[in-house]
């Protein structure tokens, strides 16, 4: 028997996927398209408003870890999206003139977990 009912994690998605809690923002994630003869075209966006709970990593490696990053020495920040966001390694989230790249995505109880890089400062 489950913990949560489907209803229930419907309205806990639903809770995440909407700014609720102090902290939460909201982020523009932009993403290169396919690579063509070895090149790649400028980053278009690709999801405008995804709500985003972004902290830095500190001292969490368990929480790096389950963001599977491709290099966990350059994750800066761990952030949080809804569950059944489109973000994938090597997109890149933009907050204001703030750049980040996603290093790495897992998946947390009832979230998107993402490892970002601060790419630029505006």
């Amino acid at each position: 028997m489950p913990i949560l009912t489907d209803r229930e994690k419907q309205t806990v998605r639903a809770n995440v996927s909407a700014p609720s809690i102090a902290g939460e923002s909201t982020m523009d994630l932009y993403r290169s398209p396919a690579e063509v003869n070895g090149k790649t075209g400028a980053a278009t966006l690709l999801t405008s408003g995804v709500a985003l709970r972004l902290r830095p990593a500190g001292d969490n490696p368990k929480l790096i870890a389950l963001a599977q990053p491709v290099n966990a020495a350059r994750v800066e920040y761990l952030g949080k999206v809804a569950v059944g966001t489109d973000v994938a390694v090597g997109d890149e989230g933009r907050i204001g003139a703030l750049r980040y790249r996603v290093e790495g995505v897992g998946v947390w109880s009832n979230a998107t977990l993402i490892a970002l890089s601060l790419i630029r400062k505006g």
